[in-house]
């Protein structure tokens, strides 16, 4: 369900929450957890991530996102997103509505009430 009230909604998020963004370039997250260890490597030149407000920050590792991803039928199942950003200063996890189109890997269905 697409909130009416953005300010509700994000006054009831949790650092496991994700929010899909067709706007996104990349998919992001602020915690290092979420990352796959094996897969974490440092960037030598960070990535400037410029905000609608005008601000920067920067994205200062690249890795395998681990996430879980809830299925039509309720269930959640455990998915990894290659070429995550981890952006330290990022308030939410970002997934990028496209990449997972252009994989083939997912059907995103948006519903209304």
């Amino acid at each position: 369900m697409i909130a009416t009230n953005i300010a509700a909604l994000l006054a009831k998020t949790s650092k496991n929450d994700a929010f899909l963004d067709s706007g996104a370039t990349h998919h992001s997250s602020p915690h290092q957890g979420h990352f796959h260890d094996d897969t974490y490597t440092l960037l030598q030149q960070h990535i400037p991530i410029h905000l609608s407000d005008s601000s920067t920050i920067y994205a200062i590792a690249t890795s395998t996102l681990q996430y879980m991803m809830d299925t039509s039928t309720g269930d959640a199942i455990p998915i990894k997103i290659t070429n995550g950003l981890h952006v330290p200063n990022m308030s939410y996890t970002l997934l990028f509505v496209s990449q997972f189109a252009k994989n083939g890997w997912h059907t995103i269905t948006f519903k209304g009430k």
